[in-house]
């Protein structure tokens, strides 16, 4: 995962420019951080301009809240992705299509 870590805490600036269809973030609900880097994604959830998904996946360390945000001509990634993540296995073909949903593949 370390290719992607270039693109933490520019994940909305990336969105509001086009160049990011979609971004991710999760969090054990007995965690209290700021998963999002500080960015005011809520700001343009409210104007519209990102749309806002949330689900639970239970593991056995805990339930995992995923708050995932989409560019809102690119919300068809979302049911994708949460069906992807409620997988209980992984591969590199899953790793790929995170990847694509979360537009890596054209900015790696």
């Amino acid at each position: 995962m370390d290719k992607y870590n270039k693109f933490v805490g520019k994940e909305l600036m990336l969105m509001l420019e086009k160049n990011k269809p979609m971004s991710s973030f999760c969090r054990l609900l007995s965690e209290d951080i700021d998963e999002f880097s500080s960015q005011d994604f809520y700001s343009f959830v409210k104007d519209g301009k990102i749309l806002c998904f949330r689900f639970y996946v239970s593991e056995s360390y805990g339930k995992v809240l995923y708050t995932v945000f989409t560019l809102p001509d690119q919300a068809w990634r979302f049911p994708i992705y949460k069906a992807l993540k409620k997988v209980r296995s992984w591969s590199a073909e899953q790793e790929y299509l995170e990847s694509y949903l979360l537009g890596y593949i054209n900015m790696i």
